[in-house]
């Protein structure tokens, strides 16, 4: 594994001693965001993809906000499988990932968020399922620990500082929206056709008008008819 910082942000990123700093009694180091209104990014590379097979896979970071929170977040994405010659260096907000996990807070909203980006099998695209009910981000200033155990029975628990705030199930319509599996269409056997239900062709005329405005900024109306036919399902 090999882990990188983004160029960009390389001249905002501090090495804090924040038990010093802060008076806490313990000389642990970690990463300072010292600027306002900047983004921010650590990557590291794995040497394999992650599979959840036959274990439970834990996405888990730690972060203190010491003025607290008021617009912004922190998140931990798991990448996809970026395209040929990609260089972690390269990465930033548009890069594709699979899972978005975090804190987010902007206005009104307060939410410690999940966003799975799953591929749809028959348009063969990627949509963003989000979490729903997500539980708030803490308001005080000390650090937190944020949890996400995906297991193998389709199950999703978030956790913040070891205490479980919300459990969720990936095949539930309920849990994720849009949901992962789309509702089943399921045919009304008493659905009956309209016994007025138009069969034949109908031709419908469009006068369309259409203003052409000359030099001398006089104006001179042109009308032309276009014709349009469809045909409606009869039997």
């Amino acid at each position: 594994m090999s882990s990188h910082i983004n160029e960009e942000d390389k001249r905002v990123w501090k090495l804090d001693d924040s038990g010093v700093f802060w008076n806490e009694g313990h000389d642990d180091h970690g990463l300072l965001v010292s600027e306002k209104a900047r983004k921010y990014a650590f990557v590291n590379e794995f040497d394999h993809n992650l599979a959840l097979k036959d274990k439970t896979i834990a996405l888990q970071f730690e972060v203190r906000l010491h003025n607290g929170l008021e617009y912004g977040g922190s998140y931990l994405k798991y990448l996809r499988t970026q395209h040929a010659g990609w260089k972690a260096k390269k990465f930033d907000n548009e890069s594709p990932y699979s899972i978005m996990f975090g804190s987010d807070k902007c206005g009104s909203t307060n939410k410690v968020h999940f966003i799975l980006k799953h591929k749809n099998l028959k348009n063969w695209k990627y949509v963003e399922h989000h979490l729903n009910n997500r539980s708030s981000v803490p308001s005080d200033k000390l650090t937190h620990v944020y949890t996400a155990l995906l297991t193998l029975d389709n199950k999703l628990r978030l956790l913040v500082d070891d205490e479980e705030k919300k459990t969720a199930n990936f095949l539930s319509s309920e849990d994720f929206e849009p949901p992962l599996i789309p509702a089943i269409l399921i045919s009304d056997p008493n659905d009956k056709k309209p016994e007025d239900w138009e069969r034949g062709t109908e031709i419908t005329r469009i006068v369309v008008h259409a203003e052409k405005m000359k030099k001398k900024k006089t104006k001179k109306k042109k009308t032309s008819n276009v014709l349009i036919s469809f045909k409606r399902r009869g039997d």
